[in-house]
């Protein structure tokens, strides 16, 4: 009996917003030979939207703290990717994430990988990790390897960045420079109205956005454990105090759990599932963009002020992410 023939796809490692917007606007008309791996951090909403159009797949790529756990965790993931595998050609492309996780070594190491940006990480190489083999992971079905982050490694193919900052010349020969609205406008009717679709942004919330003056964009660190949640509040507390509070338009991190309503009654808050650069592209303006160190503050245009307060805004923040010396920007200081 013969086999089937192996199929060629282009298969899309998602889990931000943000990267699945650009994944979006990279597809073509002919929608046939994709697939999506969508992690757990998306929500079901889109994950639901996505799955309803498209072949793929959502994975928890939770992995336990406990040692049984962890394992048991991987060798499902492995397990699940592997089967899909199976039916596609080792000569279709990832197009993904940027970090080292386990489910991204097993895809570096069976097709061919290109990274689509998810914020500065992309342009910062400090802290990236060097390939290394993992015997454990590899007993579990996953890669042999631990590639390196950020695309240094030659398993990167391409990189896809929208030139937030000053390219890495480690990777500078791999980056191709796309810019969002040029893809937005090369799309039809039909196609606009499908990537819409998929992020629940509806014309009635458009006009309602467009009332904003300001914009200030939260980022996720009580959760990531660099701060406590009340240390976060309070920080943004202090920076809210320099604007009129029902100007602002906050837009939440997609992995945030603060209820900002609560904390700034006045405000406007966005969903957090929608990427802001979608809304940039769909005609939302403003007058300033607030942030700590937000690369969504640049997606404006030039002629929107931002107010960048920079990691030395606290040490803790400092301590993790550094200066940031390559976003060329006059810094914001909290009066103390």
């Amino acid at each position: 009996m013969l086999k089937s023939k192996k199929r060629i796809c282009n298969i899309f490692y998602i889990k931000t917003s943000y990267t699945l917007m650009i994944a979006l606007l990279l597809l073509d008309k002919n929608r046939r030979g994709r697939y999506f791996i969508l992690s757990d951090s998306i929500s079901n909403k889109i994950k639901n939207e996505i799955l309803k159009r498209y072949e793929g797949i959502s994975i928890d790529e939770r992995i336990s703290s406990k040692r049984f756990g962890k394992y048991l965790n991987k060798l499902t993931i492995a397990g699940k990717v592997n089967k899909v595998r199976k039916n596609i050609s080792r000569n279709s492309i990832v197009y993904g994430y940027i970090y080292n996780t386990f489910l991204g070594d097993i895809l570096k190491s069976k097709f061919r990988y290109c990274i689509l940006e998810d914020g500065l990480a992309n342009y910062e190489l400090k802290h990236r990790n060097k390939k290394k083999i993992n015997f454990k992971n590899f007993l579990l079905g996953g890669s042999l390897f631990e590639y390196e982050s950020y695309g240094v490694g030659d398993e990167t193919k391409r990189i896809y960045l929208t030139g937030l900052a000053e390219i890495p010349k480690e990777i500078k020969e791999k980056v191709v420079l796309v810019n969002l609205k040029e893809m937005w406008d090369l799309k039809s009717e039909d196609e606009k109205k499908e990537i819409l679709d998929i992020f629940s942004i509806y014309p009635s919330e458009i006009e309602v956005l467009k009332n904003a003056k300001n914009i200030l964009f939260t980022q996720p660190l009580s959760e990531d454990s660099i701060l406590s949640e009340e240390e976060k509040v309070e920080l943004y507390k202090k920076i809210m105090r320099n604007y009129s509070e029902k100007e602002v338009l906050i837009k939440p991190h997609p992995r945030e759990k603060t209820d900002y309503k609560k904390v700034f009654e006045k405000a406007t808050i966005l969903k957090r599932e929608i990427p802001f650069e979608l809304l940039v592209l769909l005609g939302v303006k403003f007058e300033k963009a607030i942030t700590i160190f937000s690369t969504a503050a640049f997606s404006l245009g030039e002629k929107v002020k931002v107010d960048f307060y920079g990691t030395e805004i606290h040490q803790n923040i400092y301590k993790n992410f550094g200066s940031l010396e390559n976003i060329k920007i006059e810094r914001r200081k909290l009066e103390e």
